[in-house]
């Protein structure tokens, strides 16, 4: 699995004790098959590798169904103050997400 070749890097900055926050955008809705073997793999590699000090964002965009201009705008403007001042350790996007955010 490709997950673990950077997983464990992370891993090695566990021993303080701290929390990782990982952030991890899907293109898809919540319930769509691939979302939900995604999450469940990224979930269970993230939360081995990082030896159960994972704290785990995961959102939903659904680019694939809302792809016009005015939604992107609202949603990267509400994202950008749901997280104001949250650092994340590491940002997963599944899709490009360059334009968006």
């Amino acid at each position: 699995m490709f997950l673990c070749s950077w997983v464990s890097p992370l891993y090695a900055q566990v021993s303080n004790n701290t929390q990782k926050k990982v952030l991890v955008f899907y293109l898809m809705r919540r319930d769509a098959i691939s979302t939900v073997l995604l999450e469940r793999t990224y979930q269970k590699a993230l939360s081995d590798g990082l030896a159960g000090q994972l704290d785990y964002y995961g959102e939903y965009v659904d680019l694939a169904r809302f792809a016009e201009g005015d939604y992107q705008i609202a949603l990267r403007d509400f994202l950008k103050n749901k997280y104001r001042g949250t650092h994340f350790d590491l940002i997963i996007a599944t899709a490009d997400m360059r334009n968006f955010l």
